[in-house]
């Protein structure tokens, strides 16, 4: 929705900037805040930043909110028991 000067809101502006890329590139159903769960998931998961990191990076309030990004698949458990206890590398 535009402001009253007729300006677009900046995140409705990146909105529909990501959605237009996106659909030149052939890639359908993104969303911005998926972008943003992939990052913080990505954070955690992935490089192993711990919660109140990646509660900084994300500004959430709490880190109860930043665990909602944090859940890690079974594969992902997995693979860190192989690695931690076994000293499998993936």
């Amino acid at each position: 929705m535009p402001f009253s000067d007729g300006h677009m809101h900046p995140a409705r502006s990146f909105q529909y900037w990501l959605k237009k890329e996106c659909k030149l590139l052939g890639i359908d159903n993104v969303h911005p805040h998926r972008l943003r769960h992939a990052l913080g998931h990505h954070l955690s998961a992935d490089l192993g930043f711990d919660l109140l990191e990646v509660k900084e990076k994300l500004r959430h309030a709490t880190v109860a909110t930043t665990q909602i990004y944090a859940k890690r698949s079974k594969e992902e458990v997995d693979k860190k028991i192989d690695k931690e206890m076994y000293k499998n590398e993936p």
